[in-house]
């Protein structure tokens, strides 16, 4: 690629800041490279979290963009690949799926009755609602080595705004680009984790299946956050597929 100019937006999950990609954003420090990160904050309605998003990418605008999302940030960054794929390069994403609900057209989904119960709970009992949702983003390998522990002890941001978090999850319920994905004509490079519950695997063999340029990687013992549990092996597979 050499001194070719170029850009990374790095865009978190919901209940997640920037930080959740620091250390790999660290290791690409080529000269020219701009790197963007993505905050949810101010997300006073669903529709800010794709208007950030495109915010971002207008920013960006004239550079060769690789966007780097998971979970929400993942279904963000292909709903902005839609509908504004001019100057993307590449979709390199973990945890994302083509739609967070339950439908009958997509039974990997969440209950919604089980989204409305959690967004409501936000209020009465924010801690207890994270740390569950915390929780189920490791698989039980993950768990045994300490992953858990060590994202509650570093990984979990400290300050987090109820409205933030209330208006992110009523973005997932409404999320679906099942009947859309088919139209996406940018690269999507898919990391998946095996044990994943929070975006089951289902819904990233959806995406591999449907996208014209898509392509899957699972790692069959790995959780929700694979990038993170595994950060040399995640830079390796980066690498490979930014820089082929």
């Amino acid at each position: 690629m050499g001194s070719e100019r170029r850009a990374f937006l790095w865009i978190p999950g919901w209940g997640a800041d920037s930080g959740v990609w620091s250390a790999e954003r660290r290791r690409w420090n080529a000269p020219g490279d701009w790197h963007l990160t993505v905050n949810w904050t101010s997300l006073d309605r669903p529709e800010s979290v794709r208007e950030i998003v495109w915010k971002a990418l207008h920013r960006l605008s004239g550079i060769p963009v690789y966007i780097l999302g998971w979970s929400m940030g993942a279904m963000a960054a292909l709903e902005a690949a839609l509908s504004r794929p001019e100057g993307i390069r590449g979709l390199y994403l973990a945890g994302a799926a083509p739609q967070f609900r339950y439908s009958r057209d997509y039974p990997a989904g969440w209950r919604d009755r089980v989204l409305v119960q959690m967004r409501r709970r936000l209020v009465s009992d924010l801690p207890k609602v994270l740390a569950a949702f915390d929780r189920r983003m490791f698989s039980r390998w993950e768990c045994v080595d300490g992953w858990f522990e060590q994202w509650r002890r570093e990984g979990r941001p400290r300050m987090m705004n109820v409205g933030d978090l209330s208006a992110g999850l009523e973005y997932l319920r409404r999320f679906s680009i099942v009947k859309e994905v088919s139209r996406l004509r940018v690269p999507v490079h898919l990391l998946h984790g095996g044990e994943d519950v929070i975006a089951p695997l289902q819904g990233a063999d959806l995406l591999a299946e449907r996208l014209p340029e898509g392509r899957l990687t699972i790692w069959e013992k790995a959780g929700h956050l694979p990038f993170w549990t595994q950060p040399e092996r995640f830079h390796q597979w980066l690498k490979e597929r930014i820089e082929s």
